[in-house]
């Protein structure tokens, strides 16, 4: 199910539950039926929707109330319901069909969010927002025999932030009944919270890069080294993950160049700039100002601007997060480009994350000789609106055969242009069905692609860009990026939200 189909939804066709108020969302006349939102964890009687009416706190294909046992002038058909132990239902929840309810989370967390239902049908189904995001993907009820035989099923480990939030349950297949929604601390977050932190860094302190030199350099590119230690986390860079260090790796390809010329292409330095946080912060900026083109679409070259880390091992899952901002005019060069390599209709393609298998060199550095990869886009082909996607492939260097190959995108979640937003990525790599590619931003889940995920030859990872910057559009193209974090698996609720529902 492409979750990315209702990550934009604004709650209601007939009436809007939630308003984009400066980048956040604020819910509309709504207020809590029993006087006060629910609290959290804790269990919400589905009738008990909050007060404000048609389109505003609910959605009903009828003006009437067909089963009047409850709350008998609004829309919401409501019965009795003795096998659920006494009080009342929502009876015959119909496509499209909605409900909103206030609640207060006491304390920031993983939950899982269940519903107690009923269904005579095998396809009934439903989904879930909380102010106005959706943090479920379709979820399907199954056939429990009888209306009156009720079930629980749900969501597990749902992140919501402490404080008041408003809940919405949409069908989106009919019929159910549904009698309460409970939401309670996820026993499975205490296995996220046994993830390992492996590398932090928002490049505060001393971030040292070293000149680049003869030895790490060639016609078409340099390895240029850096030293440090974080002030706020305490890391050290290089860092070291997965038994390897880190370097920036700059690509000028068919631009010759030496080290004396290399900073005219490409190249990284810390800024103070304006954070996420609105805080005055130490950032990275990567920048690529021309290519062998001069500014013009580099064509068949691939300059690349890549802060790499260079794992010696594979040692199982990954989760990495940080945050970017794009520049401010990332659209308008993506857009209205002539025909050329990677253009198609007028749009191209940008990518900010990739992951690459193959083996290791004698210097004690990656081979470019791998069998997988995995990158992740922004693109504007059919010179439509930027949009995201996430691909796996065998361009690793290796001239593997291709195999699991897939590429997933999500047209609905804007592309933040010269905005913070935060990136998450996280990978189960197997040959087998429980392979998996998970990407959010901002809190929001945009790809979820469960599969195979390795190459023909099985190589480990031993390249993670973390970021790039490499675009077939005009120069310069540039990003800042900050607040990394790397993690050998999803992390527990920390000091960086958001974190999207995973």
């Amino acid at each position: 199910m492409d979750k990315s189909r209702f990550a934009s939804r604004i709650v209601a066709a007939a009436g809007t539950i939630a308003l984009s108020l400066a980048g956040g969302w604020a819910q509309a006349a709504t207020r809590a039926y029993l006087g006060s939102p629910v609290a959290i964890p804790g269990t919400i009687q589905a009738e008990n929707f909050d007060r404000g009416g048609e389109g505003v706190s609910y959605h009903d294909t009828t003006r009437v109330n067909t089963g009047g046992k409850y709350r008998p002038k609004e829309g919401v058909d409501i019965i009795s319901a003795p096998s659920t132990g006494g009080g009342f239902v929502v009876n015959n929840f119909a496509t499209s069909e909605w409900m909103v309810y206030s609640i207060s989370v006491a304390t920031a967390g993983s939950y899982d969010i269940d519903v107690n239902a009923s269904s005579q049908y095998s396809n009934s189904a439903y989904h879930i927002e909380i102010d106005g995001r959706p943090v479920t993907d379709i979820i399907t009820v199954p056939n429990t025999g009888s209306f009156n035989t009720f079930q629980w099923v749900g969501k597990r480990t749902v992140t919501i932030a402490a404080g008041t939030h408003s809940i919405t349950i949409t069908s989106d297949q009919q019929y159910l009944n549904l009698d309460a929604i409970r939401i309670s601390p996820s026993p499975a977050a205490a296995a996220t919270s046994t993830s390992k932190l492996l590398f932090a860094s928002g490049f505060e302190g001393d971030f040292n890069e070293a000149p680049l030199a003869a030895q790490d350099c060639w016609g078409g590119g340099c390895w240029q080294n850096f030293s440090g230690t974080d002030s706020t986390t305490g890391f050290t860079w290089p860092g070291n993950v997965w038994g390897g260090s880190a370097k920036f790796l700059l690509l000028s390809d068919q631009a010759y160049t030496t080290p004396a010329t290399m900073g005219n292409f490409l190249f990284d330095r810390v800024d103070t700039v304006t954070g996420h946080t609105g805080a005055q912060t130490h950032v990275l900026l990567q920048q690529n100002s021309q290519n062998v083109n001069g500014t013009a679409s580099p064509a068949y070259s691939v300059e690349q601007n890549v802060l790499q880390f260079l794992p010696q091992h594979e040692d199982g899952d990954m989760y990495i997060s940080y945050w970017l901002k794009f520049q401010p005019d990332m659209a308008e060069k993506m857009h209205n480009m002539a025909d050329g390599p990677g253009v198609q209709n007028g749009g191209t393609w940008r990518s900010f994350f990739a992951l690459k298998t193959g083996g290791q060199v004698a210097w004690g550095g990656p081979a470019d000789d791998g069998d997988y990869r995995i990158e992740a886009y922004v693109l504007t082909y059919g010179n439509v609106a930027p949009y995201w996607a996430l691909r796996g492939d065998n361009v690793a260097g290796g001239n593997a055969p291709l195999v699991n190959s897939w590429q997933e995108e999500n047209h609905t979640v804007p592309v933040p242009i010269n905005q913070w937003f935060k990136f998450e990525i996280f990978w189960h790599r197997s040959a087998g069905s429980d392979g998996r590619a998970w990407m959010a931003v901002n809190g929001q889940t945009l790809i979820d692609h469960h599969g195979p995920n390795v190459g023909a030859w099985n190589m480990p990872i031993n390249r993670i860009f973390a970021p790039l910057v490499y675009s077939s559009s005009p120069y310069p193209i540039y990003q800042w990026m900050d607040d990394l974090e790397i993690w050998d698996g999803f992390p527990p609720m920390g000091n960086n939200p958001p974190y999207a529902a995973h």
